[in-house]
């Protein structure tokens, strides 16, 4: 799946997915490891590009602390997990969700709980129900 085709409704929907996305834009050293990306469709050399630059890590640092940006980063993880990427992609993602970091953040994630116990139950956050019947 395309990364344009999961942030593109969130950034038409939701303003805090916009600053991010003007944020990042600013930043020349991260829009070239972008556009490599673009190029060769590789996103572990992505991640490791963008993750090494001091501006980027700055950047998330900010984020962070921003319960709006946390909110959207899960839902387009959530929509991604639904088209599963490759199974490296797909479990690092499981791994990230199932972090005391995100749940820390108090974002519902409570879509995501019978997701989580198919695939990861270890992931599940302590308390975790599934309400599906």
């Amino acid at each position: 799946m395309k990364l344009g085709l999961i942030t593109r409704p969130y950034r038409l929907r939701n303003p805090v997915v916009r600053e991010v996305s003007w944020a990042f834009g600013r930043l020349p050293r991260y829009m070239e490891v972008k556009d490599q990306f673009e190029r060769d469709g590789d996103p572990f050399k992505f991640a490791r590009g963008a993750i090494a630059l001091p501006e980027v890590r700055a950047e998330i640092s900010r984020r962070l602390s921003d319960p709006r940006a946390w909110m959207a980063a899960l839902g387009m993880i959530h929509d991604a997990m639904m088209d599963p990427p490759p199974k490296e992609i797909y479990n690092a993602a499981l791994r990230f969700m199932g972090t005391p970091e995100v749940h820390d953040q108090g974002a519902d994630i409570s879509s995501l709980i019978p997701l989580i116990r198919d695939i990861a139950p270890a992931a599940l956050p302590a308390g975790a129900q599934d309400n599906r019947k």
